[in-house]
């Protein structure tokens, strides 16, 4: 900044500023210095912005580095005061700054004139726009200005010779903001540089002010701060202006009325359009029409400087504010400013009003915000606990919520209206849904009434939604968020169709339709960005459902980058936590070095769950299947049978018991008992939890039939499989049930029709690269394997078994070349290391 700034002499004429460390270099804008002053560039570059927003640093550092390079065009600097308001003694200042230039100079020169804002008088401004226009050639001229100097400056763009570079930007990237801290000793994380950039708008006084207070000065930055808006920005104001800005103050943003009715000044417009198009101390917000804004860093200045020493006024201007924005219709902004202006009474009435639209608009956080600050008398009133108490539980804190349930016992207040009735039952649901502590038939039917509020139904119906999804209840959560789908596209309640869309998605993920499942959770993500509600809980859950349905189609990529962009929405409630923990633990396993440890991180997941709280069957069916293949995979058989075990419990008579049996006993070679573990399941008698999982039945058929030399069966069982997996191309249940499945499908390529394309895909899907037994054992050899340790020889085997040497070699090169050895004793070993012994 100009004031920290010494003058350095590096020839005669120039005068550039030395600024003090530390100096970010901004290659960025320096390139665009570099294009502007082009041989066959307009001769005048204006940057124009208010103070602090680094246009001498930029300049500075530029005209440093062109003369360390000796380069051209030869920097010269001036800067103009009010002494040069004098036509003689700007004239004499430029001259001054050229001096030792002669005419026939070969090497173009660069004239920067700083502070040109400074030139107010009309004559100085006249010489100096005749003097712009007719430069001599080889001179180019940078003007560095707070405000658009009084210089003709259209004239100049009709006529080519003016290119201009403004606050825009001047504004530092976070990428940018991230290196001057960082240059300061003060390297910011992600989150802090991100709230640094939301505060400051890469403003660059403000990020230097960061860094001291980064330094633990935090105070020592507060004064500076203020001493600098007071001084540098303010202070060249006139008294009205400053009347009207600090009126607006109260504001985050506020329309030429909105402002004529806080300051009561008569020639509002005018000022706020002098304040926005030539003072630049106002803007208006992309897409905002009729709205303008102030600097955040200025505005709360202001705003503090209005509550410290005239706090009655503070208060009558936010009550001024929350009835312009009654009488407008914006409810949830005449609240904030009720509530700010200390009108109780309207505070509770606009919560009982709006509380419940703007959740479902997705403004959960901002009217937690609010509610915070309501005297507790006010709580306690029914129709206000109510919506904190929903408030709550949107953010996931369940002990709020029971507070402020516990306010309305205390009150004594009766819920006289319908529409009372129903929000609380709704409440009480969702605080069953949220605990896992369920809900009486009273309360659902309760619930189910009509509450005269689209609002309040349009929450009953997603809490029900919700309840039954916990439950496993399909059929009731698709029917209830068809019905919440409709009223939150008529109302244009984003935060509701939010909801809708990302528990339709989980409903379509667990029915089987993974395709259907991707593009609703693909619309909730995007519907989650538009309105910056990424780290809310059900964006969270959105992306968990992307993750899974990419995790069988193999598409490790979108797995690990979903499952990152979730992590911070998936703190909260312990059902998030465990998806989110099974599917990374299962992207470990398929892409890690240590397929054995996220095996038992995946394990202990679901060990610690506390099953208190109602697990929906469709999470234990997803992972359950999965996890056995795992286990077996590396060689954990008894682990395998343990989850197979506390699966089959979970799961009761839904399919995904019955598969569990059947992988298990198809491992041990009990082929029989596993086709009639799996009959129900095909037969359509035990429907899945999950029904993805009747890809990896039928798969599951196809391999046994094919080992029972039922080829036919087998490739009807295949093609089954084949049907029910290609619409979502679901790639991993062929890949997990090994070589037997690999080799079938090789076997009988360009016998699928339709299915062809897919068949191909699935035979050519990466193998897992690592030890494993992927071909079953019949149960004769598995018999004969638990031999093999024994020292006892082939015919002291045979005759224990009542068959035949012969039969005994048989089995043996069977063991053998399934478990890819050549001898007894490496037979044992990779027995030993696969569970099978």
């Amino acid at each position: 900044m100009t004031s920290s700034a010494q003058v350095a002499e590096t020839e005669p004429g120039a005068r550039i500023p030395v600024l003090a460390p530390p100096v970010l270099r901004r290659e960025r804008l320096e390139s665009i210095v570099d294009k502007h002053l082009r041989p066959d560039a307009p001769p005048v570059l204006l940057v124009c912005a208010p103070a602090g927003t680094g246009k001498t640093t930029l300049l500075a550092s530029w005209a440093g580095r062109r003369v360390q390079e000796a380069g051209t065009p030869v920097v010269r600097w001036a800067t103009i005061t009010a002494r040069d308001n004098e036509p003689q003694v700007l004239a004499a200042t430029i001259d001054a700054a050229l001096s030792g230039r002669s005419g026939s100079e070969p090497a173009p020169v660069c004239l920067v004139l700083d502070e040109v804002h400074e030139l107010l008088a009309p004559q100085a401004s006249r010489e100096l726009e005749r003097w712009l226009r007719g430069l001599p050639a080889g001179l180019r001229v940078v003007l560095l200005a707070r405000f658009p100097p009084p210089l003709g400056l259209a004239r100049l763009r009709v006529e080519g010779r003016l290119r201009e570079i403004g606050m825009a930007e001047l504004a530092f990237t976070a990428e940018e903001g991230a290196a001057l801290l960082t240059a300061a000793g003060q390297a910011p994380t992600s989150g802090e540089l991100d709230r640094l950039m939301r505060h400051t708008e890469g403003w660059a006084a403000g990020l230097r002010l960061a860094a001291i207070a980064r330094t633990g000065e935090p105070d020592s930055a507060d004064r500076v701060l203020a001493d600098y808006l007071r001084n540098e920005v303010l202070a060249t104001e006139t008294a009205l202006v400053r009347q009207l800005l600090t009126a607006v103050s109260v504001c985050e943003a506020f329309t030429v009325e909105l402002a004529t009715a806080l300051s009561g000044l008569e020639q509002t417009g005018h000022l706020v359009d002098q304040l926005h198009r030539v003072r630049g101390l106002l803007r208006q917000p992309d897409g905002a029409g009729h709205w303008y804004r102030c600097h955040p860093l200025l505005r709360h200045h202001l705003h503090a400087e209005l509550t410290r020493t005239r706090p009655e006024q503070a208060l009558e201007l936010h009550r001024r504010a929350a009835d312009w924005f009654l009488a407008a219709g914006a409810r949830m902004l005449a609240l904030e400013h009720a509530v700010a202006g200390r009108r109780v009474d309207l505070a509770a009435r606009l919560v009982a009003e709006v509380g419940v639209a703007e959740l479902l608009a997705g403004r959960a956080e901002a009217l937690a915000s609010v509610l915070t600050r309501l005297p507790e008398h006010v709580l306690a009133r029914p129709s206000v606990a109510l919506v904190v108490a929903a408030t709550a539980l949107a953010g996931g804190d369940t002990a709020a919520a029971e507070e402020a349930l516990r306010r309305i016992g205390h009150s004594g207040l009766p819920l006289r209206s319908p529409r009372l009735r129903v929000l609380s039952a709704a409440v009480l649901l969702w605080r069953g849904y949220a605990t896992g502590a369920g809900a009486s038939a009273e309360l659902v039917d309760i619930a189910a009434a009509d509450s005269g509020c689209p609002e309040v139904d349009l929450l009953v119906l997603l809490v029900r939604a919700g309840w039954a999804l916990r439950q496993g209840d399909l059929l009731a959560a698709r029917s209830a968020l068809e019905r919440a789908h409709r009223l939150a596209a008529a109302g244009e309640r984003r935060g509701g169709l939010l909801h809708v869309l990302a528990q339709q998605a989980i409903v379509a993920a667990v029915e089987g339709e993974l395709a259907t499942a991707r593009t609703l959770a693909g619309g909730a993500v995007r519907l989650a960005e538009e309105q910056q509600w990424t780290t809310s809980a059900i964006c969270g859950a959105a992306r968990l459902v992307l993750a899974a349905e990419a995790q069988l189609r193999l598409d490790t990529d979108t797995v690990r980058a979903h499952l990152t962009a979730a992590a911070p929405a998936c703190a909260g409630d312990s059902l998030p936590r465990l998806a989110m923990g099974s599917l990374t633990a299962v992207l470990r396993f398929d892409t890690g070095a240590d397929p054995h440890r996220a095996l038992l991180d995946l394990c202990a997941l679901w060990a610690d769950h506390d099953w208190r709280e109602l697990c929906p069957p469709w999470l234990a069916a997803w992972f359950s299947p999965m996890a056995v293949r795992m286990a077996l995979q590396v060689g954990e058989l008894d682990r395998a049978r343990q989850i197979a075990e506390h699966g089959t419990r979970l799961l009761g008579s839904r399919a995904e018991a019955g598969l569990l049996r059947a992988i298990m006993q198809a491992h041990r070679g009990r082929l029989n008992q596993a086709r009639r573990s799996l009959a129900p399941v095909l037969a359509g008698r035990q429907p899945p939890a999950a029904g993805h999982n009747l890809v990896e039945a039928w798969l599951l058929e196809a391999v046994l039939a094919d080992r029972m030399r039922a080829d036919r069966h087998a490739h009807r069982a295949l093609c089954q499989a084949l049907a029910l997996a290609g619409p979502g191309e679901l790639l991993r249940p062929f890949r997990s049930a090994g070589a037997p499945i690999r080799d079938l499908l090789a076997r009988n390529l360009g016998r699928y029709g339709r299915l062809e394309h897919f068949a191909a895909a699935a035979a050519a899907a990466p193998a897992i690269e690592r030890a494993a037994v992927t071909a079953t054992l019949t149960s004769r050899e598995l018999d004969l394997l638990a031999e093999l340790p024994s020292m006892r020889t082939a015919e002291e085997i045979a005759a224990s078994l009542y068959v035949s040497v012969n039969t005994v070699k048989t089995h043996l090169r069977g063991i053998y070349r399934k478990l890819g050895v050549n001898q007894r004793r490496d037979a044992v070993v990779a027995a030993r290391r696969c569970g099978l012994l």
